[in-house]
């Protein structure tokens, strides 16, 4: 099993080389890693202030999801950073909102069913009633609001 961590805080050197290091002294293997920074208003990237975001994918090691995010508490001191470690496949409980176009529905529908999404889509909501017999053929549940001038 795989982990997901998310950290964002204010940017700063050492950020990347802290989160390593922790996760190599719990036994965590990184095995995918993507960072960006966002530059606060009014100042330039080269300015480096601003907000960084990173998530990273993790074997892991020796440890659970719930001891991973304990031993991260110090990183999270160090950089007053929010950070959120989850397993990776944890399946999230969503509500779709869908107008009248169905094709975001249809390759959601799809990537859930061949687990590429991890989603227990428990309702469907529209302003329309043309993605109906789709979603209920899905064993989803339907909802319509119709929204009026």
């Amino acid at each position: 099993m795989s982990i997901i961590v998310k950290i964002s805080c204010l940017d700063r050197p050492g950020i990347v080389a802290a989160l390593a290091n922790r996760l190599s002294e719990l036994g965590c293997n990184i095995l995918e890693s993507s960072q960006f920074f966002q530059p606060d208003p009014g100042h330039k990237r080269e300015e480096g202030i601003g907000r960084f975001f990173m998530r990273l994918e993790s074997s892991l090691g020796n440890s659970s999801v719930a001891e991973i995010d304990a031993c991260l508490n110090d990183f999270r001191e160090k950089f007053s950073a929010t950070v959120v470690v989850t397993e990776k496949q944890r399946v999230v409980p969503t509500i779709l909102m869908v107008s009248k176009f169905d094709h975001c529905l249809q390759d959601i529908l799809y990537r859930v069913a061949t687990d590429m999404l991890p989603l227990d889509i428990v309702a469907v909501v529209s302003n329309h009633e043309y993605t109906r017999e789709t979603v209920e053929r899905a064993n989803i549940s339907f909802y319509h609001w119709p929204v009026t001038k």
